[in-house]
């Protein structure tokens, strides 16, 4: 599958694995074990079309994207189970295990801004 940066600015995509690559503005191949992560950095296949693109949040600032919405149910997940070994010494959640969980790169400051966000709400229930 081919993909390009919706921008001119280049796109680091890596994975777990060690496998990585940037992506310009010019569509290029990418490994499969890149796509999912690619799609996390809203790169845009050679698939899609403009009605797609915006769907997906892309062309709409401020819109929660698919990943975003994935990373909440999944830190809802861990705050409902309540497992001690799913976080830090900390309290916040494990970023390994959250992206194994999740499916993709999870990024620590998208975590914590999110996790905090589902613990006020949590909190705004209780009290």
């Amino acid at each position: 599958m081919l993909f390009k940066s919706p921008t001119e600015t280049p796109i680091y995509v890596p994975s777990t694995s060690g496998v990585c690559a940037w992506v310009g503005p010019e569509y290029r191949e990418l490994p499969a074990i890149l796509h999912r992560e690619a799609l996390a950095k809203n790169c845009i296949t050679d698939n899609m079309d403009a009605a797609s693109i915006a769907e997906q949040g892309r062309s709409e600032p401020g819109r929660i994207n698919a990943p975003e919405e994935r990373l909440r149910e999944v830190l809802i997940e861990l705050s409902v189970r309540g497992v001690a070994e799913d976080f830090t010494r900390d309290g916040l959640p494990d970023l390994r295990k959250l992206t194994k969980k999740a499916g993709f790169s999870v990024n620590r400051d998208d975590m914590i801004r999110i996790w905090q966000q589902i613990r006020a709400t949590q909190a705004n229930k209780v009290a």
